[in-house]
């Protein structure tokens, strides 16, 4: 019967008779049979490859990457049209970059004194963490 259900048993089965069979690719006969023989042959798609998924992520992915783009576009226009119709803006901008430099560089501190005195706890010997993740321009 096409398209017939394949039991957990019976795939995981098959996986150990064929060679790079994944149990959870093959959920009916139909598709068993594409994915067992190609032009009589064994055929896979490499691992990584959009093929072994679900096509639209690719396609949604660069939808919300084209989104991103276009919010980060209007974003940095509506600052630039702020700054030249608002008289101060400018200063406003600068005090709240300042704050956020000044909010994030205290959290990461934070942070760093807490894995320094969780490796204390361990035993573990003093280690220096790199730089910070996050630089300021």
């Amino acid at each position: 019967m096409p398209n017939k259900y394949i039991p957990r048993h019976v795939r995981k089965k098959l996986a150990e008779l064929i060679p790079g069979l994944r149990p959870w690719e093959v959920l009916s006969l139909e598709q068993a049979m594409d994915r067992i023989t190609f032009n009589g042959e064994w055929y896979r798609e490499p691992l990584g490859s959009y093929t072994t998924g679900p096509p639209y992520l690719q396609h949604w992915n660069e939808d919300v990457m084209e989104l991103y783009k276009i919010f980060e576009d209007l974003n940095s226009e509506l600052c630039e049209h702020m700054e030249r119709s608002v008289a101060g803006f400018d200063k406003i901008m600068e005090k709240v970059r300042d704050d956020f430099f000044a909010r994030t560089n205290k959290l990461l501190e934070q942070k760093d004194k807490e894995k320094r005195e969780e490796r204390k706890k361990a035993g573990l010997p003093e280690y220096l963490w790199p730089e910070k993740p996050f630089k300021p321009s």
